[in-house]
């Protein structure tokens, strides 16, 4: 697939312009999604509406980066420190506060069937896109809703379901009292847990690993069955209560359980505990943390990420922390949004930045928050975790596989980030699009 970038930017008092050329590279983004629903699930998913047509569903988003990214086939999700400055989405104009997305250009683009081309023409007025851009990505439709977060929050009028959704497929929700909690898609094989509770303590658990069959057909047993355990080792916890919570880091291989007693509020000053047991070395360590805050918050809502724990306020309180397992003198308050955050349900970790629940749209829908561990800042997305049932689901991470992510919950199928980047255009010089001029932003796209 080849593709180009024009970019035209009006003076608006003088009329001057400047143009801008460059030619793209693709990535393995729609290539490893592809050959993922062949495995996980009904190949024939990837006609549905979900998927097709393609240069809508797929590559009917367009992103522009502040910095160049690098051109790797193989990573395609835009790194934390690389802000958002302009996005797009085929056929649709932006109706809402977000200063990001710009308009849809349907009188200027184009399908050409004959000559396998698309081109994708979007417009940004004075008040849209301002910035510096190095780099413009295709991705999803639902990925060009600001979906790396945005400075305002323009929240009304659209929004996009975060992920891609697959369907039904194989359900890692529970084997015999097993909850699964990691899917290594590389080596076939599921982690799952199973607890044991003795006089409300949560005294150790039983992690298994077995054969998954996304890459492989038993023959003596149905593949739907419960796979064949490859490893199991019991691990002793201490100082965890039975009312707990749990979340796996993908980036540290570490699944973690918290307790605070049977109280979701953790009042400042107060003691609470969190086990990790690392994966590689099935050795438990407990963390005797106080909350030095200054404010109560949720435990229900906190979850573990590159060592350390984010929470997010209890009641009223929308104030949000991360706190060093290390030393809980070492914490700091999360800035951009004024939502308290949940980073223990529907929570996962994208190549250095986190997304994490904030306010509810309705019943069943969940905005999404970007927030860059770095600078400890949040944004608001345009896109939401959307569960039909009215259930918030616990994602089970995806290692060893850039894309996909495992629901635990209901079995409904496997989910695909929405902001991966199908295509990389790396400007030769960065442009800065300022108040005083418009943007036109032409991406086009031909079938090598």
């Amino acid at each position: 697939m080849k593709g180009k970038t024009e970019i035209i930017l009006t003076d608006v008092h003088t009329g001057e312009q400047k143009k801008v050329l460059e030619q793209n590279m693709t990535t393995n983004a729609l290539n490893d999604i592809f050959l993922q629903e062949g495995y996980m699930k009904d190949a024939s998913e990837m006609y549905g509406s979900n998927f097709q047509p393609i240069y809508q569903k797929l590559l009917g988003g367009i992103l522009l980066f502040d910095k160049t990214l690098e051109e790797n086939a193989a990573n395609y999700f835009a790194p934390a420190g690389t802000n958002l400055t302009a996005c797009g989405v085929y056929g649709v104009k932006n109706t809402t506060g977000d200063t990001l997305r710009g308009d849809y250009n349907s009188d200027e683009s184009y399908l050409d069937t004959r000559a396998k081309t698309m081109k994708y023409v979007y417009d940004f007025p004075t008040s849209k896109g301002n910035g510096t851009i190095a780099s413009v990505c295709l991705t999803s439709a639902n990925g060009g809703y600001s979906s790396y977060g945005a400075e305002t929050d323009g929240s009304t009028g659209q929004t996009a379901a975060y992920f891609l959704g697959t369907g039904g497929s194989r359900t890692f929700v529970s084997i015999s009292g097993e909850y699964a909690f990691a899917v290594d898609y590389q080596n076939d094989v599921i982690y799952t847990f199973t607890p044991s509770i003795v006089s409300s303590q949560l005294q150790s658990v039983t992690i298994r690993k077995r054969r998954a069959h996304l890459k492989t057909l038993p023959v003596t047993y149905s593949a739907s069955a419960a796979g064949e355990v490859l490893e199991s080792k019991s691990v002793q916890l201490s100082s965890i209560h039975s009312s707990y919570m749990w979340n796996y880091d993908t980036t540290a291989n570490t699944l973690y359980f918290m307790a605070n007693r049977n109280y979701f509020e953790i009042q400042n000053g107060r003691e609470f505990y969190i086990a990790a047991i690392p994966i590689g070395t099935m050795i438990a360590r407990t963390y005797n943390i106080t909350n030095r805050t200054g404010v109560s918050l949720n435990y229900s809502t906190g979850g573990v990420y590159g060592g350390y724990l984010y929470i997010g306020g209890y009641s009223n309180n929308n104030q949000n922390y991360k706190i060093n397992l290390e030393s809980d003198t070492d914490y700091a308050q999360l800035s951009g949004v004024n939502t308290a955050l949940n980073f223990q349900q529907g929570c996962f970790w994208n190549h250095g930045r986190i997304f994490a629940l904030c306010g509810s749209l309705n019943s069943w829908n969940y905005r999404l928050a970007a927030v860059d561990p770095a600078t400890n800042k949040a944004r608001y997305t345009q896109n939401y975790l959307n569960d039909s049932k009215g259930n918030t689901k616990k994602w089970v991470a995806v290692t060893g596989s850039n894309v996909a992510f495992a629901v635990m919950n209901d079995g409904s199928g496997f989910l695909v980030p929405c902001n991966y980047l199908a295509t990389i255009n790396n400007l030769s010089s960065p442009v800065t699009k300022t108040a005083a001029q418009t943007m036109k932003v032409i991406y086009t796209i031909s079938e090598g």
